[in-house]
């Protein structure tokens, strides 16, 4: 059995010692072997830690107080610019908008009738039956009657005003985030 090992390792040997003079010759003719290498696609992957924000990002608040009626939008979606997000319960302010409204009418009609008394009183004043002072008496409660008008105008336009609170709309084109609200909740 040692015979059989050693001519295997003689054998391995003197292929050993023939590839090396091989490859020397090779060196001293001046040729080279040339291994091209393998052409394929790869794709490069860096991952990199991040936050990602948006260019415009607008936190929607409620003007007033009530309760959310509908939500008009899902959350992910796209939004455009002026679309409806959400209702809020109004029944309040159309209330105050129908008092406003009464209250408007009704200072015209004092109104109407102050100037109607001081054309009655204008008249007494040309006949000597009544004093200049109660005519003056009368342009002043006709100015008060045009004032409480004035008040009651801007007193029903920013009823009207406050009732557009209760519809919510986007403020510009995007995507809605998440809706912190459901239908029924309560918002002041």
């Amino acid at each position: 059995m040692k015979n059989k090992y050693q001519l295997i390792g003689i054998a391995v040997l003197s292929i050993l010692l023939y590839s090396c003079k091989s490859q020397t010759e090779k060196i001293s003719n001046g040729t080279y072997n040339v291994v091209h290498p393998l052409l394929m696609d790869t794709t490069i992957n860096h991952e990199y830690v991040a936050d990602i924000q948006a260019l415009q990002n607008v936190e929607i608040r409620n003007r007033i107080e009530g309760f959310v009626e509908e939500i008009c939008v899902d959350e992910g979606k796209f939004v455009k610019k002026g679309q409806l997000l959400f209702l809020i319960s109004s029944k309040s302010l159309q209330q105050h908008l129908l008092k406003a409204n009464s209250l408007l009418k009704s200072a015209i009609a004092e109104s109407k009738m102050g100037e109607i008394e001081l054309l009655n009183v204008e008249k007494l004043v040309e006949k000597n039956i009544v004093s200049k002072t109660e005519l003056q008496i009368a342009k002043a409660k006709l100015d008060v009657l045009k004032a409480k008008v004035e008040e009651a105008k801007v007193e029903e336009e920013q009823a009207e005003h406050n009732l557009t609170y209760a519809k919510i709309r986007a403020p510009f084109d995007g995507i809605i985030n998440r809706i912190p609200f459901k239908v029924g909740s309560l918002i002041e």
